[in-house]
């Protein structure tokens, strides 16, 4: 982990919140704070080609959309499809390093935001 790298990248993940509609109106919902620990994980357990392609597809089990994880991660990274390039270099070291700051970095920075949670309709009956 390079700690500069990880600062250069901050200085970009605000543009990428703002870019890949995270943030709705200065806001984050909730879950995306999940999300981006739970993509941290899975890349390394499950390695980048199969992080990548599980949140970059819809699903509909998630309130919101994980791809946009990936959007504002290719964004800091100036990559229109990280997926493809994903897919075409599996293996490459620097990108994976790359990835690993951009996300740590994107992590970061969506602290600072407020969270916003769905709320629950309450049962009117007793």
């Amino acid at each position: 982990m390079n700690k500069k790298k990880i600062a250069d990248y901050m200085l970009h993940a605000d543009a990428a919140i703002q870019a890949s509609g995270i943030a709705n109106e200065g806001k984050i919902p909730s879950e995306f704070g999940g999300y981006i620990s739970s993509f941290g994980a899975s890349l390394v357990q499950s390695g980048l080609l199969p992080t990548i392609a599980f949140f970059n597809r819809e699903s509909t089990s998630s309130k919101e959309n994980k791809g946009l994880v990936v959007k504002a991660i290719a964004h800091m990274l100036k990559h229109n499809n990280l997926f493809e390039q994903v897919k075409q270099n599996p293996t490459d070291n620097l990108l994976f390093q790359n990835i690993v700051h951009a996300a740590i970095a994107l992590k970061l920075v969506l602290r600072t935001y407020p969270l916003t949670k769905e709320k629950k309709e309450e049962n009117a009956k007793l």
